[in-house]
C-alpha cells in the first residue's frame, strides 16, 4: 500500500503522504523522507483508521445499552437536520451538544486505542462489574458541562 502510494505523484491524492512528504514547508521545515515515511506509515494508518472505527463502534455499542441516551440523541439530531443527507460539518453539527457529550463520554469510558487499558477501581475509571450479572458501563454524558 505504501509503495503503491509513493509511486504516484505527491499531489495525486489529498492524504497524509501529500501533506508530510519531501518538500520544504512554508515555515522552512523539511517534510518526511522515504525512510521516515515507511517507519511512520503504520502509525498514520492506526491513527487515521482504527481509532475512528473503534470509537464509532463504541458509541453505537454504548447507545444500544442506554436507550434513554439514544432517544435524546435522536431527538437532537432530528431537530438539527431535516434529513440524513443534510448532516454535514458546520454550525448545525457543532450545535449538537449532546452528540459531542456522548462522544466525549464514550472516549472516557472506552478510549479508542490499540493498547491494553488496565482498569482500577477508582472514581476515574469504569465501575467494577456486579457479581450477579452482566457489566454495563454507566453512560453519563451530562458530566460534560455544555449540555443542559
Amino acid at each position: 500500500m505504501i509503495g503503491q502510494r509513493m509511486s504516484m505523484p505527491k499531489d495525486a491524492a489529498h492524504d497524509f503522504y501529500a501533506a508530510t512528504s519531501g518538500d520544504v514547508t512554508p515555515s522552512g521545515e523539511k517534510g518526511l523522507q522515504n525512510t521516515e515515511l515507511w517507519s511512520e506509515a503504520s502509525f498514520f494508518v492506526m491513527a487515521g483508521g482504527m481509532t475512528v472505527s473503534t470509537l464509532m463502534s463504541s458509541v453505537f455499542f454504548t447507545l444500544s445499552r442506554h436507550p434513554e441516551a439514544y432517544a435524546r440523541l435522536v431527538a437532537e439530531i432530528r431537530t438539527a437536520f431535516s434529513s440524513g443527507t443534510a448532516i454535514v460539518g458546520g454550525p448545525p453539527l457543532s450545535s449538537c451538544k449532546y452528540l459531542r457529550a456522548v462522544i466525549d463520554e464514550t472516549m472516557r469510558t472506552a478510549p479508542p486505542t490499540t493498547a491494553t487499558l488496565w482498569r482500577e477501581d477508582d472514581i476515574y475509571s469504569a465501575v467494577p462489574p456486579p457479581s450477579d450479572g452482566p457489566f454495563v458501563v454507566p453512560l453519563r454524558p451530562l458530566r460534560w458541562a455544555t449540555v443542559a
